[in-house]
């Protein structure tokens, strides 16, 4: 079965819930496990003067806390003016030091670094999710060192369309570029999230929450019965929601078709939804990519309305 609504915000989009019929015929957590196994994660952190104090604290705690969850030693690409690409997420935790934060911000070395790697890495056959944090605007925004290494960057990515997917999570703090992070997350051959901090203790969440995405989510293709496609990540199992536009006719269509990420194909009937619940709600709000602090304060100010349920189902509590 899937249902819509109508979201109360400004830009008026319709969350669509599909739920599974067989959520554990399609996929177990025995699969998400060996998927993770076979998934590179590269954190790649500002460490420029502004992030000094509590800001690079919290990333550092936060990082040394998936390390020892995981036990998995993944990449850390830091970088300023320059990028060090030598680090891990384990020579992090064996220290009892935080990262130094200092200097100014190139994007053109973090990007130069990350199509380096792309380059060294590309017979890997391995999917690849780099986690990109910074809580500023590049030293020169408009200089041809930037132009030139987002220009290297994606003509690398061009060639890897037939690669298992490269993908790029933003998360952004402070005084950042907001529209120019937002395009950051759609360089990669999947598209990845963008989460804005207005606080330094919101990295932390932050971080573990893009971690968490990337080590279980799954892709999903909706079709409407008049060829418009939608693309959803899942990673519950046992929903896929994702925003159509408000110009989306839905009471028109009966139905929509879920090709999944085996290629199987699905028909489920369409309707408007009746019992519309706080967990509904939150659903929809977390698919909402907010391009700046303004909106992101409308959204807490729509959740903070939410009233707490007394449901059985804990996820809802």
């Amino acid at each position: 079965m899937a249902a819509y609504l109508k979201l109360p915000l400004s830009n008026q989009q319709i969350y669509v819930e599909i739920k599974l019929s067989h959520p554990e015929a399609t996929y177990n957590t025995t699969t998400a496990a060996a998927a993770g196994g076979d998934l590179d994660i590269i954190c790649c952190v500002d460490v420029s003067g502004s992030m000094s104090g509590s800001p690079i604290k919290n990333v550092c705690e936060v990082l040394r806390d998936i390390y020892e969850r995981t036990q998995k030693d993944y990449r850390l690409f830091t970088y300023n003016t320059q990028t060090d690409v030598k680090r891990t997420l384990k020579t992090l935790s064996e220290r009892n030091d935080n990262l130094q934060a200092s200097g100014g911000t190139s994007f053109a070395c973090i990007f130069t670094a990350i199509k380096d790697y792309l380059m060294q890495n590309a017979s890997a056959k391995k999917a690849i999710t780099f986690i990109f944090m910074t809580d500023g605007q590049d030293n020169e925004p408009n200089g041809s060192a930037l132009q030139k290494s987002v220009q290297m960057l994606k003509l690398m990515l061009s060639a890897m369309t037939n690669s298992p997917p490269i993908t790029f999570h933003v998360i952004g703090f402070g005084e950042v570029n907001d529209a120019f992070l937002n395009k950051i997350r759609t360089f990669g051959t999947r598209q990845g999230l963008f989460r804005y901090s207005t606080e330094s203790k919101e990295l932390q969440n932050n971080f573990n929450d893009m971690f968490e995405y990337a080590l279980h989510v799954r892709q999903f293709t909706i079709k409407f019965p008049n060829g418009k496609t939608y693309t959803a990540n899942n990673i519950d199992n046992e929903t896929v929601g994702f925003l159509a536009n408000d110009d989306d006719d839905l009471s028109a269509m009966a139905e929509l078709t879920l090709i999944d990420d085996k290629t199987t194909t699905t028909q489920f009937p369409l309707a408007p939804m009746k019992d519309i619940r706080a967990i509904h709600l939150l659903h929809a709000l977390n698919l909402i990519q907010p391009e700046n602090e303004e909106q992101v304060k409308s959204i807490q100010t729509y959740l903070n309305n939410i009233q707490i349920t007394n449901s059985k189902n804990f996820a809802e509590r």
